[in-house]
């Protein structure tokens, strides 16, 4: 994590950035631990009472990733004219 996010991250949780004495930096750290262990807890409901959304999340980057893979592929091959992109598109059913 950037110290420029972990600032913005712990002004947020309302601590100070520039922790003066051990207790504060404890403190600090519990707010940070507090703050994971919250992460989880609505990961995991959203896991439990939303399937659709982390299917359609997961469905998303796969669809992104096999994307990515294509364009590199692509990339590499030879070019062809747009007359044959649509007679491959056009003879597949």
């Amino acid at each position: 994590m950037t110290l420029a996010r972990e600032h913005g991250i712990l002004q947020v949780l309302g601590a100070r950035t520039q922790p003066e004495h051990a207790e504060t930096k404890m403190a600090t750290t519990l707010d940070r631990e507090q703050m994971k262990d919250l992460l989880k807890e609505a990961i995991t409901e959203l896991v439990q009472e939303r399937e659709d959304i982390l299917h359609d999340l997961v469905s998303d980057i796969v669809e992104d990733i096999a994307l990515a893979r294509a364009i590199r592929e692509g990339l590499g091959s030879g070019r062809v004219s747009r007359d044959e992109v649509f007679r491959v598109l056009e003879a597949k059913p």
